[in-house]
Protein backbone atom coordinates (compact mmCIF):
# COMPACT_ATOMS: atom_id res chain seq x y z
CA UNK A 1 0.00 0.00 0.00
CA UNK A 2 1.54 3.94 -0.99
CA UNK A 3 1.35 6.14 1.65
CA UNK A 4 1.76 9.05 -1.12
CA UNK A 5 -0.94 11.12 -1.60
CA UNK A 6 -2.40 13.89 -4.17
CA UNK A 7 -3.09 16.24 -1.42
CA UNK A 8 -3.93 19.28 -3.29
CA UNK A 9 -6.50 16.86 -5.19
CA UNK A 10 -8.07 15.57 -2.28
CA UNK A 11 -7.98 18.97 -0.43
CA UNK A 12 -10.30 19.88 -3.74
CA UNK A 13 -13.03 16.98 -3.50
CA UNK A 14 -13.37 17.87 0.44
CA UNK A 15 -14.31 21.27 -0.68
CA UNK A 16 -16.48 20.25 -3.34
CA UNK A 17 -18.19 17.25 -0.92
CA UNK A 18 -16.94 14.49 -3.54
CA UNK A 19 -15.86 12.31 -0.60
CA UNK A 20 -18.35 9.85 0.55
CA UNK A 21 -17.78 8.48 4.34
CA UNK A 22 -17.17 4.74 4.62
CA UNK A 23 -20.41 2.49 5.56
CA UNK A 24 -21.27 2.85 9.42
CA UNK A 25 -18.38 5.41 10.09
CA UNK A 26 -20.37 8.13 10.09
CA UNK A 27 -21.06 10.32 13.78
CA UNK A 28 -23.97 12.91 13.65
CA UNK A 29 -25.49 14.63 16.96
CA UNK A 30 -24.20 13.84 20.43
CA UNK A 31 -22.35 11.38 19.40
CA UNK A 32 -20.28 13.36 16.65
CA UNK A 33 -19.74 15.82 19.70
CA UNK A 34 -18.12 13.60 22.38
CA UNK A 35 -16.21 11.93 19.42
CA UNK A 36 -15.01 15.62 18.34
CA UNK A 37 -14.05 16.35 22.10
CA UNK A 38 -12.32 13.13 23.07
CA UNK A 39 -10.23 13.37 19.89
CA UNK A 40 -9.48 16.72 20.45
CA UNK A 41 -8.56 16.07 24.19
CA UNK A 42 -6.29 13.27 22.64
CA UNK A 43 -4.14 15.35 20.13
CA UNK A 44 -3.23 18.12 22.10
CA UNK A 45 -2.44 15.91 25.40
CA UNK A 46 -5.01 17.33 27.66
CA UNK A 47 -7.75 16.02 30.23
CA UNK A 48 -10.66 18.30 30.03
CA UNK A 49 -12.23 20.19 27.07
CA UNK A 50 -11.46 23.56 28.74
CA UNK A 51 -7.17 22.72 28.39
CA UNK A 52 -7.78 21.28 25.27
CA UNK A 53 -9.43 24.25 23.53
CA UNK A 54 -7.31 26.89 24.98
CA UNK A 55 -3.97 24.63 23.86
CA UNK A 56 -5.61 24.51 20.28
CA UNK A 57 -6.15 28.21 20.57
CA UNK A 58 -3.39 29.14 21.36
CA UNK A 59 -1.58 31.92 23.58
CA UNK A 60 -4.12 34.92 23.77
CA UNK A 61 -2.31 38.58 23.16
CA UNK A 62 -0.60 40.55 25.82
CA UNK A 63 -2.59 43.46 25.31
CA UNK A 64 -6.26 44.60 24.54
CA UNK A 65 -4.95 46.08 21.49
CA UNK A 66 -4.49 42.44 20.11
CA UNK A 67 -0.49 44.06 18.81
CA UNK A 68 1.85 41.34 17.96
CA UNK A 69 4.06 39.89 21.10
CA UNK A 70 7.61 39.14 20.70
CA UNK A 71 9.73 36.44 22.09
CA UNK A 72 12.84 37.06 24.14
CA UNK A 73 15.46 34.10 24.63
CA UNK A 74 17.55 35.05 27.56
CA UNK A 75 20.01 32.91 29.15
CA UNK A 76 20.21 32.94 32.95
CA UNK A 77 22.45 30.88 35.39
CA UNK A 78 20.84 27.41 37.04
CA UNK A 79 20.96 28.89 40.50
CA UNK A 80 19.12 32.32 39.27
CA UNK A 81 16.55 30.71 37.42
CA UNK A 82 15.48 28.39 40.37
CA UNK A 83 15.21 31.49 42.81
CA UNK A 84 12.89 33.01 40.00
CA UNK A 85 10.96 30.07 39.86
CA UNK A 86 10.65 29.60 43.38
CA UNK A 87 9.30 33.05 43.46
CA UNK A 88 6.92 33.00 40.76
CA UNK A 89 5.52 29.57 42.16
CA UNK A 90 5.18 31.56 45.63
CA UNK A 91 3.38 34.13 43.98
CA UNK A 92 1.02 31.87 41.76
CA UNK A 93 2.21 33.43 38.40
CA UNK A 94 4.02 31.86 35.09
CA UNK A 95 7.75 32.70 34.88
CA UNK A 96 7.21 34.58 31.97
CA UNK A 97 4.71 36.28 34.02
CA UNK A 98 6.81 37.10 36.46
CA UNK A 99 9.83 38.01 34.12
CA UNK A 100 7.62 40.79 32.21
CA UNK A 101 6.49 41.89 36.01
CA UNK A 102 10.09 42.43 36.85
CA UNK A 103 11.54 44.03 33.31
CA UNK A 104 8.45 46.44 33.18
CA UNK A 105 8.92 47.61 36.73
CA UNK A 106 13.14 47.97 35.97
CA UNK A 107 12.36 49.99 32.42
CA UNK A 108 9.24 52.51 34.36
CA UNK A 109 12.14 52.96 37.45
CA UNK A 110 14.65 53.65 34.60
CA UNK A 111 12.75 55.35 31.74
Amino acid sequence: MSTEHDWDALAEKAEAGALASLEGTALQGADAARDARETLMAVTGTDTIEEATKVALGRPPLDAERRENVTWKVRAPAQLDDLVADIARREGKTLSALIRDAVADYARAHA
